[in-house]
């Protein structure tokens, strides 16, 4: 999953547990880092993939799943931490829905899921499917999300 976060130029923030943090436009140097990050989140689909299917020819796997989610918009960046660990990540608004929008495709029984902001961004170029608003922990208002299915032909 690192090689797409790479291959589609994102930063990888860090491993949290069972999950990956990656950030695309950290540097300010990224017009197009929304349609990156969706394009990163397809290329782990594919790998996804192509895992179970290895893991298919032995009895004692099961198949892998993993939940995507991407939000867009602007975090404080820079080195966080004290004087005995420090660092450089993001932080605010945006990177906790994005957290709270991975964890909705448990409950909405999808793989990938990206918020209006990001669909905003990227339509023109991806299969997506609305879902609707739906309620965020943490916020006040809820966010219209939408689930990635592909890219479309010629994009």
């Amino acid at each position: 999953m690192t090689e797409a976060i790479f291959e589609y130029d994102g930063y990888l923030d860090k491993f949290m547990g069972d999950g990956i943090m990656a950030i695309w436009n950290a540097f300010g140097t990224q017009p197009h880092h929304a349609e990156l990050a969706v394009r990163a989140g397809l290329a782990m689909l594919e790998r996804l993939d192509a895992l179970n299917e290895y893991w298919r020819q032995a009895d004692d796997r099961t198949p892998f799943r993993i939940g995507i989610g991407l939000h867009t918009g602007s975090a404080v960046l820079g080195d966080a931490g004290s004087e005995q660990r420090r660092q450089y990540t993001a932080i605010g608004d945006v990177v906790n829905t994005a957290a709270r929008i991975e964890e909705m495709n448990k409950e909405l029984g999808t793989t990938f899921i990206i918020s209006q902001t990001t669909a905003d961004e990227t339509a023109a170029l991806f299969e997506l499917r609305e879902i609707g608003e739906v309620p965020v922990r943490g916020r006040s208002q809820p966010i219209s999300v939408y689930q990635v299915l592909g890219q479309k032909r010629g994009s």
